[in-house]
């Protein structure tokens, strides 16, 4: 051991850190495959792959070069057999990221969108290994840099051309690792406590930038940016059937007596007995998701309700709901509870509808919702009975829905049943339950329309 120095792997470290740092084809490679979704083969360990293999490649290269295989670059047919296989592994990654440009500027959609073959993530290994061999980057590297340094310090011998090696791979390692966590987490993983938790594309750049990741923190704010507005405009020009948007008191839940503008969206698969909008069934336009956000955002009001009809029946809602919450807007979402809750976008509060069995449509409960909701969410019991009052008393102990939610809300069905009868129940069982009159009705005709 008196042949190696803790200076041989202190200049190890640094060299695998300086052959790591600088933008080129690997680290392209690496910054693509990072910031690919998961599901379509992408993140931190597709990435890694590459990065093991270019390791491997450098590992190689550090021992040759370390050891005296500096005469190999004397060979004529070396240069011309390195600038050939070289050149074409960078068409070929040029290849691949002009497809991906031109998909986005003809589809209007990010990269992202294109899943992309398990096998292509498989041979990531490979094409890391076979450019750190090839390009002539690292082959000057490793000859000018390492080769100078194993000569100036004597360390041709083979335990110190491994130990040098060895070092400069960790530095290597050490550098992708943290680039690569910071790419797929935001920033969050690899930059210091103070720092992480930005949200924004911007942010996250200016975390990497800090944590010593330049090249990748610029990458990834570009990526952010475009993959974000691409996506704004292809969700802006989808499409839904609305039966019609204005603006009114709200009139139901913990928000009512504040001003809202309300979006009643087309169609609904349930008949409940005691329906008031049933000219939501059918009546409605096509309008943009674009029309529609500009229409409620014209109203200079924060609080939106999503409603029906049964909003969820026509999946671009989901869209829609992400807009208006990036606009800055507080939405309120109405459903029957018949369909999953769970892809609604988490800033939206869910006001939830069991079913009960005066409705008629008790049996189409999707009770696997009651999991998803949380504190910000409120369910709501509209009761025409004894039978139906009975019936949500017993769901609320059941499923422990006070706990669960912000807030239980038991309304009478208008005309079928005295308010009073329902107050005196609930003050008799002590339940922890909101009681509520459908405000707009008393304030409107009960069959006015828009407000």
């Amino acid at each position: 051991m008196d042949s190696v120095s803790t200076a041989t792997i202190v200049n190890g470290l640094v060299l695998g850190w300086s052959v790591a740092w600088p933008p080129g084809p690997i680290n392209a490679e690496m910054i693509r495959r990072a910031l690919l979704p998961r599901g379509q083969g992408g993140g931190f360990w597709a990435a890694w792959q590459l990065g093991l293999g270019a390791c491997t490649g450098d590992f190689l290269w550090a021992f040759g070069v370390a050891a005296g295989a500096g005469a190999l670059l004397a060979s004529p047919r070396l240069h011309l057999a390195l600038g050939v296989v070289s050149f074409l592994l960078l068409l070929f990654l040029a290849f691949n990221f002009a497809r991906g440009a031109w998909q986005v500027a003809h589809a209007h959609r990010s990269v992202v969108d294109q899943p992309i073959r398990r096998s292509a993530v498989s041979r990531g290994y490979l094409l890391g290994l076979t450019l750190a061999l090839t390009s002539p980057w690292n082959v000057g590297f490793w000859f000018a840099v390492v080769g100078g340094q194993g000569a100036a310090q004597g360390h041709a011998t083979f335990l110190g051309s491994l130990v040098l090696a060895a070092a400069v791979v960790s530095g290597a390692i050490r550098l992708d690792d943290c680039s690569l966590h910071g790419l797929e987490a935001g920033g969050a993983n690899f930059c210091p406590a103070g720092l992480a938790g930005g949200n924004t594309g911007g942010e996250r750049a200016r975390h990497a930038r800090f944590c010593g990741a330049p090249g990748l923190a610029l990458a990834l704010m570009l990526r952010s940016r475009l993959v974000v507005g691409l996506e704004a405009m292809s969700n802006r020009e989808k499409k839904l059937t609305i039966n019609e948007i204005y603006f009114s008191l709200q009139g139901e839940s913990t928000w009512a007596g504040l001003p809202c503008v309300f979006v009643r969206l087309t169609f609904c698969d349930l008949r409940c007995t005691y329906c008031d909008t049933e000219y939501a069934f059918y009546e409605g336009k096509k309008e943009t998701l674009g029309e529609i956000v500009g229409a409620v955002t014209g109203y200079d009001c924060k609080l939106v309700e999503v409603t029906g009809g049964e909003p969820l029946l026509q999946k671009n809602v989901l869209p829609l709901m992400t807009l208006l919450a990036d606009a800055g807007r507080t939405i309120l979402l109405e459903t029957s509870g018949a369909h999953d809750i769970s892809e609604v976008d988490p800033r939206v509060h869910r006001i939830m509808d069991l079913k009960t069995p005066g409705s008629g449509e008790v049996e189409r409960n999707l009770f696997s919702n009651i999991a998803h909701l949380t504190k910000r969410d409120e369910v709501k019991f509209v009761i025409g009975s004894r039978e139906d009052y009975e019936w949500s008393r017993a769901q609320v102990s059941e499923h422990r829905l006070a706990e669960r939610c912000h807030a239980v809300l038991f309304s009478p069905i208008f005309g079928r049943i005295d308010p009073r009868e329902i107050v005196e129940w609930v003050l008799a069982d002590n339940l922890p339950v909101r009681f509520q009159l459908q405000m707009h009705k008393f304030i409107w005709t009960p069959t006015q329309r828009g407000v």
